[in-house]
């Protein structure tokens, strides 16, 4: 996505995570980045959309003696992403699941002070609270 500022074509860059459903082909067509929700089940952990497929999720939900848990998003994988995508973006716009059910609003936050303090010149990151859970918070990113 790019806006204007007074005259300048700035680069902002979008992240939200894999908990909120985005179809590959809407994450490709805006060019939303994914930080991949953690999926346990038992001693196994996966990462979703990285090495955990939808398909293979169902596949051992039905199949696993234990039910799966889930964690947000590690301080390491959206500083990653900040970092990354600040080499290309002016601003980054990280929208998180809802701080209400989830750690990853504070994660987020979190990664972004250590990006700041970490790199020179960082891109502007703003972290918004979306309030919402899986498609709702996909919505707000596209």
């Amino acid at each position: 996505m790019r806006k204007r500022q007074k005259g300048v074509i700035m680069v902002v860059k979008v992240i939200t995570d894999s908990a909120a459903d985005l179809p590959p082909e809407i994450i490709k067509k805006y060019d939303i980045s994914i930080v991949p929700t953690v999926i346990r089940f038992g001693d196994e952990t996966y990462y979703e959309g990285v090495d955990l497929t939808l398909e293979e999720f169902y596949e051992k939900y039905f199949n696993s003696p234990v039910y799966p848990q889930t964690a947000n998003p590690t301080l390491r994988h959206d500083y990653e992403l900040y970092e990354k995508l600040g080499k290309e973006a002016d601003e980054i716009i990280n929208v998180v699941i809802s701080s209400g059910i989830s750690g990853s609003y504070n994660t987020s936050i979190s990664a972004k002070k250590l990006y700041e303090r970490k790199v020179e010149n960082p891109a502007k990151v703003y972290v918004y609270d979306s309030k919402f859970a899986t498609m709702g918070i996909g919505l707000i990113a596209i």
